[in-house]
This record gives structure tokens, sequence and C-alpha cells, in this order.
């Protein structure tokens, strides 16, 4: 059938690999309007259920949002069908040592990534933002979470300037995340962690983790905005793409073995995947 052949074919996999980079770029484009950025900002702190209403306004992020997801969908069929057909052949030869049999841990590995991505985003995906100032706290689905200090070594009337822009445009001389941090005590029934939390360092108890996003001003003094997030697949995922490219480096030793760099397949027979 043309249809199957095209959707596991080499050629198609190329293109998705060259459209979702591109189309990515074109959402760091639309990123760049404070209202679209706002939008998809929002979708880290809403469940997938919520993300229709939040992205009702916005019909471009939402046009752009549907795409990628169709984008990532024909990349997993096209990696899916890819492997059923190249080890299909495999098997019916016998040709246990053949180069394509080598690809089964990276095709295998690939569709688990694309699942547990899948699973995380329809199961787990329940961000939870707000904002503390020392000394206070807060509680959400049995988390008790209380920001014991705070430490802002910035200038105040800066931060109240740069509160409209967003940190990644920011410069060092306006604020660095280096300097500044909190420390948080993380309660969930009678397991409890604390420590210090800067940007891109979080604290972590089991499988929630409190991520310190910015700093804002307020009347009597900075404020930091906290994200907590539960994520029981982070060391399955931290598992899988370790594996990932373990298994793409291994791959690419082995077809530098003359016994596999010779192997060819049959005249007439289209590669696949």
């Amino acid at each position: 059938m043309v249809i199957p052949s095209f959707l596991s074919s080499m050629r198609l996999a190329c293109l998705l690999l060259c459209a979702v980079p591109a189309w990515f770029a074109l959402g760091m484009l639309l990123a760049a309007d404070p209202e679209r950025s706002d939008a998809l900002r929002q979708l880290n702190t809403l469940t997938l259920g919520q993300w229709p209403q939040a992205l009702a306004g916005q019909p471009w992020v939402a046009i752009w949002l549907v795409c990628l997801l169709g984008l990532l969908a024909m990349l997993l069929l096209n990696t899916a069908l890819c492997c059923n057909r190249s080890m299909s052949r495999v098997w019916q030869r016998r040709q246990w040592r053949h180069k394509q049999l080598m690809l089964l841990p990276i095709h295998l590995l690939t569709v688990a990534v694309f699942l547990c991505h899948g699973a995380d985003l329809m199961l787990f995906h329940d961000p939870h933002r707000f904002t503390l100032q020392a000394g206070q706290s807060h509680q959400h689905n049995g988390r008790s979470i209380t920001l014991t200090e705070l430490h802002f070594a910035g200038d105040l009337d800066a931060l109240k300037q740069l509160a409209s822009e967003h940190r990644t445009r920011r410069s060092l001389e306006q604020y660095d995340p280096r300097r500044n941090h909190v420390e948080a005590r993380l309660e969930m029934g009678t397991h409890h962690t604390s420590g210090t939390i800067r940007v891109m360092q979080p604290l972590r108890l089991g499988s929630d983790y409190l991520m310190l996003l910015d700093f804002e001003h307020q009347a009597n003094g900075p404020t930091a905005k906290l994200l907590l997030i539960h994520a029981p697949l982070a060391p399955l995922f931290f598992l899988l793409y370790g594996g990932l490219f373990a298994t793409l480096v291994i791959h690419a030793i082995i077809l530098r073995l003359p016994r596999f760099s010779q192997q060819r397949l049959p005249r007439g027979e289209p590669h696949h995947g």
C-alpha cells in the first residue's frame, strides 16, 4: 500500500525531523509578542483540560500548538511503522546480524520517550504556581510549602521596572539569578525536606519539585514566584534519554565495523527506517 509505505519511510522521518525544530523556532517568534508569550507560559501552569480556555483568545497560538502536536504524533507513528517494517524483514530472513537489527533499540526507546511524554501530559501534568514572601506558607493538595528566607541581592527599584520584561531578556547587569535564592521547606504528610532553591535548582521531595521562577516587586518587599510540579516519571525520562544516547553511540561504532559496513540490502529493495 502506498500510504503505509510513505508513513514508514526515511524520507518522511527526515522531513519531520526538520519540520519540528522549524516549528519550535516559529513558536519562539510567536513568544516575542507579550500577549502570546503570556498565553504560552500559562500552559505550564494549567492542566491539559484547561488549555482550550486559556487559548480561546489566542487563535494563532492554538493553531501552532495543534500543528506541533500533529507533527509529533506523525513522528511517533513514523518511528513505530519504520521499526515494524524493518524488523519484519530481518525476522523473515533470520538475518540476526543485519545492521537494521541494531536500529531496534533506538526505535523502541524513541517510541517509549514519546509515550512517556504523552502519559506525563495526560496523567500527571498539574503544575501549581504561587507567590510567597519570607515567613509565609502555602498549602496545595496535601503539600505544605514554607518560605523561611528570601535573599534578593539587587535593586528593588530596578526589579519593579523589570516586572513587565521576561527574565530571559534581561542582562546579568539587570538581574543575576546566581546571586538570588530562597530557603524553603516542603512537607507532605510525615515526609519533609528543606534547602536552598535557585533558578534551575529546584527542591525535591519524592516526585514533587519546588522551583523558583522569578522575583517580583511588592510594596512591602520582594516576593518569590514559585512553581510546584508533580513529576513521577522524571527518573524514567533520564533513563530513557540516557539509553537512547548510548544506543546511538553504540550504533555509530558498530556501523564502522567491517562486517556491518559492507552489508547491503538485496537489489531493488528500498531502505526504510
